[in-house]
């Protein structure tokens, strides 16, 4: 790691000697040139010498008549090699090509997430809009995601995909959801045959109905009924 250190003294007194200390051992001293009252120094410190942990360094700066200024500051060190392995996500739901119920303005989100050190985040994406960002509880999660905006999250055919981050910066292979919103009831009604009609079985036993059903989603399937019971689906 290297150190960029920015030495100004105020007292018009010279700075004389720069001391670098880790954990309380001296690592390093320079002496300035003769009435330096600023100057920039640079320290290279092996981390790899080091614990990977906190640890603390102080700069002490002492003018010529040994009045002594001190700084101290913490920082981590983490020698271990670049995690470039990405993330694993799973979506439990949605499923794919789901119908869901859209009525209330929330659809439920599940799923799970791994990494080999650290997970960052997931997004969710309904087309080219960020709809949803989750920081916590990444190895496994389950939340209702608002979908009330109905410019973001129209009626019928949605894409949602899901994407998820590691703490460095990688990233798992995005999972895509084509799902359909369904905000209303389906509307339905027979064309044949009209209400109230004489249907005469002496040519058969059986007839024609023909109809009509739609929705703001998909219509799933269509049951008629004679006298209570099911008699075609």
């Amino acid at each position: 790691v290297d150190l960029n250190i920015y030495i100004q003294e105020d007292d018009r007194i010279p700075v004389k000697t720069v001391n670098l200390y880790i954990d309380g051992a001296l690592i390093d001293t320079r002496s300035l040139p003769a009435n330096t009252f600023i100057q920039t120094l640079s320290f290279t410190v092996d981390t790899r010498n080091y614990s990977d942990s906190e640890h603390v360094f102080r700069i002490e700066a002492v003018d010529e008549i040994q009045n002594t200024s001190v700084k101290d500051w913490r920082l981590n060190f983490d020698n271990s090699p670049p995690d470039t392995a990405p993330p694993t996500l799973t979506i439990n739901s949605p499923s794919e090509g789901a119908i869901l119920d859209a009525a209330n303005g929330l659809i439920s989100i599940s799923g799970s997430a791994n990494d080999n050190k650290a997970l960052d985040r997931v997004e969710v994406w309904n087309g080219q809009n960020l709809v949803y960002t989750l920081n916590s509880n990444l190895n496994s999660f389950n939340f209702h995601l608002d979908i009330r905006n109905t410019t973001i999250f129209p009626s019928g055919a949605n894409q949602l995909t899901f994407k998820l981050y590691d703490k460095a910066g990688n990233q798992a292979s995005p999972i895509v959801r084509n799902v359909s919103l369904d905000r209303a009831a389906p509307t339905g009604d027979i064309t044949s045959p009209a209400d109230q009609t004489i249907i005469d079985f002496s040519s058969g036993n059986s007839f024609q109905v023909t109809g009509r059903a739609s929705d703001d989603a998909a219509v799933q399937r269509v049951e008629i009924f004679v006298s209570g019971q099911l008699l075609k689906t």
